[in-house]
Formats: C-alpha cells, sequence, structure tokens
C-alpha cells in the first residue's frame, strides 16, 4: 500500500516539470503584458478565451477526477484487459459528446459572450464572439486530454502530464514572440487548440507506446462502468463548475469598470498562481489517486499521516509567499510585467489587486485539497454545497466591496468568500474524518505566524534600503525581489527550524 512517502516522492516528480511548467505560463503572461498590455483588445481576448474553454474545462477536469476510482475499480475487478476495454468505450463515447458541445459552442458563442461579458458595448462584444468561434474546437483536445490524463493517473503516472504543461507554454510563447504581430488575437485563439492539442498527444504517447494500449471502436452508452462514471460525474461537473463561477463573476464586474480591469485581475491571479501553484497542485494532484484507493476505515493511521503531511506541507509554501506578496506586490508586478504596453499605472492598480488577492491564497489552496479529499471518499454532495456557498458569498461581496472601493472590492471579496468556505470545509471534513490534532495544529500555527511576522520585517527593511540607494527602478525592484527572496524565505523557515514548526 502506498503512504505519504509516495505521496512525497510523487510531488517531487510532478514538481520536476511542473515547475518548470508554471514558469513558462507566468513568461507567457509577461510577453501578453508586453505584446498586448492591459487594454480593451486584452479584454476581450480574456473574455472570449475563458468563454470558450469555460464549459469544456469543467468537463474534463471532472473526468479526469471521475476517472481514477473508476480505473481503481476496474482494476481491481477485470485488470488491464477490463481497463482497456473501458477506455475503448470512453474514447468512443466522449468523442461523440466532444463534437455536441463544439457545435453548441458554434451555434451560442453570441449568447455565451454576452453571459461572460455583459458589460461590453457593440464592438467588444463582437470582437469577443469572434475570437469564440475561433476557439471553439479546443473542446475536443480537452476531451482527449482529460481521458488520457485520468488514465495515467490512475495508475500513478504523472510525469507526461506536467511534460504537457511545458509544450503547452512553449508553444504559446513561440506564437507571441514569432507571430503574433502577424496573426494578431486570433492566432493567438488557434494557438490555445494547437496548445492543449499537443497536451493530449503527451499523455496519449506513454498509454499506447509503454502500456501497449490499441484503440478499438467500440460503443456501449449502457456499460456499467460508463453508468457509473456518469453517476460519478455529474455533481463533480456541478461543484467544478460553480468554482470556475467564480473567476467569470470577477471578469463580469470588471467588465462594468475601467477599461484593462479585466486584464489587470488576470495578470494578478498569474502572479499568485506562480507563487503557489506549483506545489500545492503538484500535492493534490499526487494525493488523491493515493486516497481514493484507500478504506479510511482500514488504512486510517496512514491516511491521517498523509493528510497532516500535506496540510502541513500547503502551510509551508503559503504562509512566506503571502507575506512576500502582500510585502512587496509593487515591486513584483514592476519587475514581471513593466514593459512595453504595460504602463506605470497599470503596474500600480495590478499591484493593489495582487495585494488584496493574496489574502486569499491560504482559502484558495486549502479548498483544492479539501474538495479532492470529499471526492476521493466519494462524497460529491458536500464539494457542491461548498462550491454553491463560495460562489454566493463571492457574488455578494464583489458587489459590495466593488461598490465601497473599485476594482480591488473584485479581489477582496473572492479571498474573503474562499477564506470561509476552507475554514468551513476543512472543519466538516475532520467531523468526518477525524484526522486534526488541534493542539498540535494550533502550537505549529503559532509558530509559523512568528516565522510570517520575522520575514515581514526583514521584508519591510530590505525594501527600504534598496530604495534609498535605487529609487523605483526595473533594476530596484529586480534586487528587492531576489534580495527580498533570499533574505525572507531564509529568516521564514529559520525560524520554522528553530521552533521545530
Amino acid at each position: 500500500m502506498m503512504s505519504f512517502q509516495t505521496i512525497r516522492k510523487q510531488t517531487q516528480d510532478i514538481l520536476t516539470f511542473g515547475l518548470l511548467a508554471r514558469l513558462l505560463n507566468f513568461l507567457k503572461g509577461v510577453l501578453l503584458a508586453f505584446f498586448i498590455g492591459a487594454t480593451f483588445r486584452t479584454d476581450t481576448y480574456l473574455v472570449a478565451f475563458s468563454a470558450s474553454v469555460f464549459l469544456i474545462g469543467i468537463v474534463a477536469d471532472s473526468l479526469i477526477v471521475s476517472l481514477i476510482p473508476i480505473y481503481h475499480q476496474i482494476d481491481r475487478r477485470d485488470g488491464k484487459k477490463g481497463r482497456f476495454e473501458f477506455t475503448h468505450n470512453l474514447i468512443s463515447y466522449w468523442t461523440i459528446l466532444g463534437l455536441v458541445l463544439m457545435i453548441l459552442n458554434f451555434i451560442l458563442a453570441p449568447a455565451i459572450v454576452r453571459l461572460f461579458g455583459p458589460g461590453f458595448g457593440p464592438e467588444g462584444y463582437n470582437q469577443s464572439v469572434r475570437l469564440f468561434m475561433y476557439g471553439a474546437p479546443i473542446v475536443m483536445a480537452h476531451v482527449y486530454r482529460a481521458i488520457f490524463g485520468g488514465y495515467l493517473q490512475s495508475q500513478h503516472l504523472f510525469r507526461a502530464g506536467a511534460k504537457g504543461g511545458v509544450a503547452n507554454a512553449l508553444i504559446y510563447i513561440v506564437y507571441l514572440t514569432l507571430l503574433s504581430r502577424f496573426f494578431g488575437l486570433e492566432g493567438l485563439m488557434i494557438t490555445g487548440i494547437i496548445a492543449v492539442g499537443a497536451q493530449a498527444y503527451m499523455l496519449a504517447k506513454p498509454v499506447f507506446k509503454k502500456q501497449g494500449y490499441r484503440y478499438k471502436p467500440i460503443l456501449m452508452t449502457k456499460d456499467r462502468n460508463i453508468i457509473r462514471l456518469n453517476r460519478f460525474l455529474f455533481p463533480i461537473v456541478i461543484g467544478l463548475g460553480i468554482n470556475q463561477l467564480n473567476q467569470a463573476v470577477d471578469n463580469a464586474v470588471g467588465s462594468f469598470l475601467a477599461e484593462g480591469t479585466i486584464a489587470e485581475l488576470t495578470y494578478a491571479k498569474d502572479i499568485i498562481d506562480l507563487f503557489v501553484g506549483v506545489v500545492v497542485m503538484a500535492l493534490v494532484t499526487a494525493i488523491f489517486p493515493v486516497i481514493s484507493e484507500k478504506d479510511h476505515r482500514i488504512d486510517k493511521e496512514e491516511v491521517d499521516q498523509s493528510l497532516r503531511y500535506s496540510l502541513r506541507l500547503i502551510t509551508m509554501v503559503v504562509v512566506p509567499a503571502t507575506v512576500m506578496l502582500l510585502v512587496m506586490a509593487e515591486p513584483i508586478v514592476r519587475m514581471f510585467y513593466q514593459r512595453g504596453e504595460f504602463t506605470t499605472q497599470a503596474t500600480e492598480a495590478t499591484a493593489l489587486l495582487l495585494v488584496y488577492y493574496s489574502i486569499g491564497i491560504i482559502g484558495m489552496s486549502l479548498m483544492l485539497l479539501v474538495t479532492r479529499l470529499y471526492y476521493a471518499n466519494e462524497n460529491t454532495t458536500m464539494p457542491i454545497f461548498i462550491a454553491a456557498f463560495a460562489l454566493v458569498l463571492n457574488l455578494i461581496l464583489n458587489i459590495v466591496l466593488v461598490l465601497l472601493m473599485g476594482p480591488g472590492g473584485i479581489a477582496l471579496g473572492s479571498s474573503l468568500s474562499v477564506i470561509i468556505v476552507a475554514i468551513y470545509g476543512v472543519y466538516d471534513l475532520d467531523k468526518r474524518m477525524d484526522f486534526l490534532q488541534w493542539k498540535d495544529l494550533t502550537l505549529r500555527s503559532l509558530k509559523v505566524i512568528l516565522a510570517g511576522v520575522m520575514m515581514a520585517s526583514v521584508l519591510v527593511i530590505t525594501m527600504s534600503s534598496v530604495t534609498y540607494y535605487l529609487g523605483e527602478t526595473l533594476l530596484a525592484s529586480i534586487v528587492m525581489v531576489v534580495l527580498g527572496a533570499v533574505l525572507g524565505l531564509g529568516t521564514f523557515f529559520g525560524v520554522v527550524f528553530v521552533t521545530r514548526a
């Protein structure tokens, strides 16, 4: 049986390529800011792209999560032969569904874009509809990415997925640096199809080459595994769909504000993803197949140990990242984005949004883990309730805080809503699984908070010293961020080590 040591090893394996993929994705965002900036045109592209991948992205991610326990059950019952037969049927079944979804995207394009960008005028609306239709075929690429991704993860094989993320980002970077000036935003939408297609290919390759799989055109809609998959998939789609609606809510509210607001929100969230997405997603991806294989009643001690280890790792990533972003938001944004079409005013606006979004990092990270833990125990009801609760809170807080604070209210509302819901999710999960040791958790939390305060003090001193000698230049920002990261993280982990947090 697999233990938390296995989770640690798999997390490290995913990080090998995952970190590179995240860095390249962030570079993609930097290039997008350089060549396009935070403008009206950027807003139309971001709305069109998010709309084109909204439904299929939810379905694809839900399919990956749903397939893992299904494949585990098939392996125990029918072995490799049963797994292959199910995969034949799965590919046929979802190819048909994917084509239907793609056609619906073309037909419903005007209504979908209006839903995602209600504040756009005629020009922005028409451009977004056109871009959306260019990106409609991305549905099929996501379908195959999900099928082969779910297959590999059920076998605890993660490297191909991480490599696919690298390939995806590289394709965007090549387009932005060499071709964007010739083919514009339309070409960027088509590049998205090619990038996801490359991911699907890299996931399919080891299934065919190393697993020995060969597709046979079989379609049995009443197969018991397909029926079980659909029953498991539907509530997960709803749960993940509600989560994705939070981003759509942010963009929809942002579309009523000043031009460039949606782009600034996106750039701020990209920075957060760079800081915490690598480790947190690697951990969640690695732990889900392990926990889904176990019966908590039989393997309770091992599962509890793995869960506590996962929470500690998340904390050790999230707290220093949050402190760094809160204290050094402006130099970080200036270092990454302020060049080309990205102005000083855009830097100041994005930095403020980054501060507010960073407050919610702990909630975002915990929700990724909590949701997967519910799914691992085949509880698909609570994630829907939690996601719906978060959506309602986010919508209410967004509207109220935007009226009081402007664009910053969108980011702060999102952060507060996810923190509240994450706290509830952890509490409810512990009631069901009884895996937390509250006395130990409280003591560790106090030690980590102390380490965070010490780190913040070092960062403030570093910023003041660098600004005094170098001013607020790009060079000063680079020196601040690099020196702050070294001294700040050194301080944080030094305190953690001394206090044995």
